[in-house]
């Protein structure tokens, strides 16, 4: 999981390109070049409470439990 946050204006090139419509994709080849592996970012508003202390850390729980949930069982992978 990659956390980032904008900067004090309200800016950020790293966020901004992923967030930004259309959806973000990686496609990452492998040294060989004979394989490849590729990575789809969805989209999703989290909305927590920030006066909870605990907020922040649960709606992380959630989403990274909820994207082991849709991990696809033959996800392709490379090896070193």
């Amino acid at each position: 999981m990659l956390i980032v946050q904008t900067g004090a204006d309200g800016e950020s090139g790293l966020l901004d390109a992923i967030v930004a419509a259309p959806p973000f994709s990686v496609f990452a080849i492998s040294p060989s070049g004979n394989e490849a592996t590729a990575v789809n970012l969805v989209h999703e508003d989290v909305a927590f409470d920030p006066a909870s202390l605990t907020a922040f850390a649960a709606a992380i729980r959630r989403i990274a439990r909820a994207g082991d949930a849709n991990a696809a069982s033959d996800e392709c992978r490379w090896r070193d």
